[in-house]
Formats: C-alpha cells, structure tokens, sequence
C-alpha cells in the first residue's frame, strides 16, 4: 500500500510539473482578440476560454479571460489586449513591390565574404563609394545575412566589379486593407528579392499591380510560380510605410484600383480560429480576387507570433487543376473562416504542395 502511495504520489507531481510546463510554454498570459470575441467563450481543446465576468475590467481599466480546463477548472488568468479594429476589407489582389532596403544588395557571388542577397548595411549608395574610396587598405563594414549582422573586412581593390542596388522587388497577395484609413499588409512574411531570393525588412517604396501571363504548376518536391509582369508604368496604388517577419505594411492612395469590387468582413483573432472548412480568397487569372475552399488541419495556440500558426491544405479543385497547389505569389492571400479573415498564407510543403502554412491575423494586425 505504502509503495503504492508513493507511486501515486509520484505520478501526481510528474502529470502537475508536465501540465504546467505545457501551460507556460503553450499558453501565453497576454492575448489579443476583438471586442466581440471578448463577450464570447470558444473552446480550444480540453480547454473552455471564458469571459471572466466577475472582474471583467479591473480597476485598472484592464481586461481578463479565465482558461478553464473541462470548462470548469479555472487553470490560467490571460490579460486581453483588444485588437485595433474589428473590420477589414478582404484582399486577394497579387500586387507587385518595388521596396527600398536598409543598406545595399549584393546581386551576385562576390567572395567568400561577399555573397549574393547580403546587405551591406549603409545608407546609399554615395555612402558605400565614400567609403570605399577612403579606405587605405581594408575596407571594414557590416552586412545582414539570413537576418543574421555580421562585420566584414575586406581588401581595398575587392569591390571592383561588384553588384549593388538599392530596391528590392518581388509580388504576393494582399491580406486585408483597413477601411477607415486604407492601410494595407500583404504577404505575411518579409518580401523575397525576385532576383536574389533573399528576404529582408523594408524601409519604403511602392506597390503596383501585377499581370499574370502564366502559370509553372506546383508539384511535389518543387514549388510553382506566377509568371507575371508588374505595371510599374500604370502608376502606383500606394506606398510602403514598412516590413516585419508578418509582411509588408503600407497605405493605398485613395483612387487605387485594389479599393473596388471588395467586401468587408470581419476580423477572428486564433482563439477563434479553429480545424475544419475554410476559403482562400487569392487571384489566379484575369478575374481577380476569388474564393477557394481549404481546409484547416491543424491549428497551433502559439505562445509568441510565428508565421507557421496553422496547416492548411487546398482542397478546391479549381485551384488545384490552375496552379497543382500552393504556388509562390499566394503569399499573403486572406484564409477566411465563418466569415471573418484569420489569417494568411505563408508557407507551402514541399513534400505535399497542396498543404501549407498561415500566420494567425492578429499577428499580423498592428
């Protein structure tokens, strides 16, 4: 009996530590969701979210949720942050950037310390031959590679012959634009350099429109593309303002065509995003914009923002026979569930290109 006590007790503290391990890496203690999602309750799991009605809004003005687990046992206190606002116009429009980068781009193999998609970290061009034309014997600067600054020194003469520029262009798809104030994302993660394919912050430029011409099918083991024209000629539709790890960030000019034939919808926060039936709205083809069904596989609660929040996988026919599944380009296109946006389409599977990823909306949301 002794042994069987200790055993058990064993086990208690095992099952306990376990359970909040899981709870503090899994479960955050600050989330963000909408004022409607706020007076509701949702399940998540073996998990009950519940408005804690009792001390709802504390004397600090601030906002709580109880976690319950069963639906009964209160197991965590969340502080509520509301999102910004709780509708958005539906994107889908594939756009064409031209962005300016924080430093120069190297567009081709230089050296072992010089490769193609570093940035060498200064202010423009003029700045770079001043210092290359300074320097005496080495020139010592700093790079970005793979989001990673390094310091590089290198002989005077190396620079002769190598490949710079200063504006980074690539295409995806908008996510949403804000009504009250036109500001846009796109893309879902930072912009890929068409011609390097490294991915960078921005600090500015322009979106455009973007014409299809083609499409190289996805299939498993490579991922297909657009192959489109970007209509820097027609004028821009608006303005970068910024990038992070959740897309590109800017404002529509006031007649930019993206504004027409769009619908408002809701906002869903990913306490309300759950597996099952949902819509890819994305552009394939000279009608624009247009719904696809997906599926939600799996969602993840995510304790901080990442761009891999849930797998989903093309379900729609139609896409499937236009593009073989997940092409790039699709970055960015709106996953609409129960009539609210709750993300965005970031990643494909390179074992199964019809399944992917998406970054939860209020990730994305400022």
């Amino acid at each position: 009996m002794r042994k069987f006590l200790v055993f058990a007790f064993l086990m208690v503290v095992v099952v306990g530590a376990g359970f909040y391990y899981y709870m503090e890496t899994q479960y955050p203690t600050d989330i963000r969701m909408t004022s409607d999602e706020f007076k509701q309750s949702t399940k998540h799991g073996v998990f009950t979210i519940q408005p804690n009605y009792t001390a709802m809004v504390d004397e600090d003005d601030e906002r709580y949720i109880t976690l319950k687990l069963f639906g009964v046992i209160p197991v965590r206190r969340m502080r509520v942050e509301l999102l910004p606002f709780d509708r958005v116009y539906a994107g889908g429009h594939l756009v064409g950037f031209f962005a300016d980068v924080d430093g120069l781009i190297v567009t081709r193999d230089h050296s072992k310390d010089l490769r193609m998609g570093d940035v060498i970290l200064v202010d423009s061009i003029a700045e770079w031959e001043k210092l290359v034309n300074n320097a005496t014997d080495n020139i010592e600067f700093q790079i970005m590679r793979n989001g990673n600054t390094k310091r590089v020194k290198i002989p005077v003469t190396e620079p002769l012959g190598l490949l710079l520029k200063s504006e980074s262009t690539g295409i995806g798809t908008v996510t949403y634009i804000n009504p009250e104030n036109k500001n846009f994302a796109t893309l879902g993660h930072r912009l890929n350099d068409f011609e390097t394919g490294a991915s960078f912050d921005v600090r500015g430029g322009t979106i455009h429109t973007s014409n299809i011409i083609g499409i190289e099918r996805s299939e498993s083991g490579t991922v297909g593309k657009f192959r489109s024209v970007i209509k820097r000629e027609y004028g821009a539709q608006g303005e970068i303002s910024s990038s992070n790890m959740a897309g590109v960030f800017g404002c529509l000019y006031a007649q930019s065509g993206f504004l027409r034939d769009t619908d408002e919808m809701g906002v869903g926060s990913r306490f309300f995003t759950k597996p099952g039936r949902a819509t890819l709205r994305t552009t394939i083809d000279e009608l624009g914009p247009q719904d696809f069904d997906i599926e939600i596989i799996k969602t993840r609660f995510q304790r901080k923002a990442s761009q891999k929040s849930m797998i989903v996988r093309i379900t729609d026919q139609r896409l499937l026979d236009a593009t073989g599944g997940i092409i790039h380009g699709m970055s960015g296109s709106p996953i609409i569930q129960d009539g609210k946006i709750v993300g965005a389409l970031t990643h494909v599977t390179l074992e199964d290109v019809t399944k992917g990823y998406g970054i939860y909306l209020d990730f994305i949301l400022p």
